[in-house]
């Protein structure tokens, strides 16, 4: 696991870099940490100048964010949506008193609850269902919702999570018309892994890799999506089509070709 811990002011970056030599023992072994702090003395909004080096960040595996002494939380975790774990550190009292140990509990809780979420919830391969696109993918009624139900933060929740995947599994997971196992929709239209991969992403073509979840994506990944040789109706770009395929990405981008 790779974690970016996001926010500290500059002295105090420095202060806790120090009692910690160099972020010793930040987090269990075989664990990655990266700091980036902010060039201030007290907590801000985020520039976007730090906003961007956090998502290219992601790129390099950095998808488990901590963020700290800052506003921000809620509006990074919504850039990021579905693509990684952001979690916002709480500390009480006064932000440049805090310690290292005090901060290091912190981490060591965002990894506990984010290694039994990858262990039980998160994708493992490229057929798995929280890849399917929330916007384009129609889930039957009993699993509506089902990608932010998943994407939880509180260990509890996790075993509903379980629950629920196997749930999608059951209604959306099945063998089409002579073909292989696919997912199909609540409107009958079947997901199948398009292998040519060549749906690729502007991030994708500069360079970027692209995660899905914490899960790594194969560049250019993306969904053929049919109804079985019959035309159905897809919206996008501003206009309607009818068409007997479309390429989807886990985002929702359409491409017809």
């Amino acid at each position: 696991m790779k974690v970016h811990l996001c926010g500290l002011p500059l002295p105090l970056h420095r202060r806790l870099k120090s009692e910690s030599e160099h972020w010793s023992g930040a987090l269990p072994p075989q664990h990655d940490l990266r700091v980036t702090p902010i060039d201030s003395s007290s907590p801000r909004p985020f520039t976007i100048a730090e906003r961007e080096e956090i998502r290219k960040a992601t790129s390099e595996g950095f998808t488990h964010i901590a963020l700290l002494g800052t506003r921000d939380w809620e509006s990074v975790a919504a850039d990021l949506m579905f693509d990684c774990r952001v979690h916002s550190i709480r500390i009480s009292g006064d932000l440049s008193k805090l310690t290292w140990p005090s901060l290091r509990e912190e981490l060591k809780r965002v990894v506990e609850l984010d290694e039994e979420w990858l262990l039980k919830v998160a994708p493992r391969d490229v057929h798995h269902q929280m890849l399917l696109p929330p916007t384009f993918f129609v889930p039957n009624s009993g699993v509506s919702g089902f990608w932010k139900h998943c994407d939880t933060y509180k260990l509890d929740a996790i075993s509903h999570a379980e629950k629920l995947l196997k749930k999608v599994e059951q209604f959306h997971r099945r063998r089409s018309e002579g073909g292989p196992r696919v997912w199909i929709d609540a409107r009958s239209r079947e997901f199948g892994i398009d292998r040519s991969y060549h749906s690729l992403s502007v991030e994708e073509r500069g360079g970027e890799t692209r995660h899905r979840f914490c899960f790594l994506l194969p560049h250019g990944f993306h969904y053929d999506v049919s109804k079985g040789g019959r035309y159905f109706e897809v919206t996008f770009d501003g206009r309607t089509r009818t068409l007997d395929h479309v390429n989807v990405t886990p985002w929702g981008a359409l491409r017809t070709g």
